[in-house]
């Protein structure tokens, strides 16, 4: 499963659930609760307690639905800043996809649940930096590069390196320009908008560092525009202060 999806999609799925009924709503089910994680979160909830009720019924393996389900409920919990609880869903998804219960996972576990380790890790990522453990962040992080490394996952490659580099620019803005700059150089129009957040975001953090005002604000608003569209509003809120941050420094 992606791990973003716009305004467009969720309609197709929301236009599924209005025809079926019963065990034919579950296709459409899990995408919609997990895209609605952060846009309407009480929503995601109430779509995760109807596929509770239908996992009898369901043609999906189990483990990937449940696995999933469980990161819907942890970023929810997470935006309401119910951090251990969500610590301890993210490491539940991590042992029900590892072989070892640890962060080594394996080529047997499938696509899906390789998506699913990974989405684990970001998430344990996430919690770390809300409880100001940055050694542990980068230790997810680089956890979650190592296991993407030559995978065809390149989306969730994108997002990891993006992390570590804004990460980096708080400890050395001129050496994660150095380092990351290239990384982040393309012309980034071709990829899903959801993406595009993370290559804006890095561009938008070097601008502001090197005190060129005006491409910040620039790039702050694209983060913005392109989080909001593909439903990460922690980003896009994070991308807006930002900008205003940046307008009064124009204006100093």
């Amino acid at each position: 499963m992606r791990l973003y999806a716009l305004d467009e999609e969720l309609l197709q799925w929301e236009q599924q659930l209005v025809i079926s009924q019963g065990a034919a709503r579950l296709p459409a089910l899990l995408p919609l609760a997990w895209h609605l994680r952060e846009r309407n979160t009480a929503r995601a909830a109430l779509l995760a307690d109807e596929i509770d009720a239908l996992l009898p019924f369901c043609r999906e393996p189990l483990a990937v639905v449940r696995a999933r389900l469980l990161l819907v409920r942890g970023e929810i919990l997470f935006l309401q800043s119910e951090l251990a609880p969500v610590f301890a869903l993210a490491q539940q998804v991590l042992n029900s996809v590892s072989a070892s219960g640890n962060h080594a996972v394996v080529a047997e576990s499938g696509a899906l649940m390789f998506g699913l380790y990974i989405d684990a890790l970001l998430l344990l990522a996430t919690i770390s930096t809300g409880r100001g453990n940055f050694q542990q962040r980068g230790e997810y992080l680089n956890a979650a590069r190592e296991a993407l490394r030559g995978s065809e996952d390149e989306e969730r490659l994108l997002v990891c390196d993006s992390l570590v580099a804004v990460a980096a620019m708080f400890e050395d803005a001129p050496q994660a320009q150095a380092t990351w700059g290239p990384r982040f150089s393309f012309d980034c129009s071709h990829l899903h908008q959801g993406m595009q957040t993370h290559v804006h975001y890095f561009r938008a953090s070097c601008k502001a560092w090197n005190n060129e005002v005006g491409d910040s604000i620039q790039y702050w608003v694209a983060a913005f525009e392109s989080a909001y569209a593909s439903g990460q509003l922690r980003w896009g809120i994070l991308a807006l202060s930002n900008t205003g941050a940046s307008f009064n420094a124009l204006n100093e």
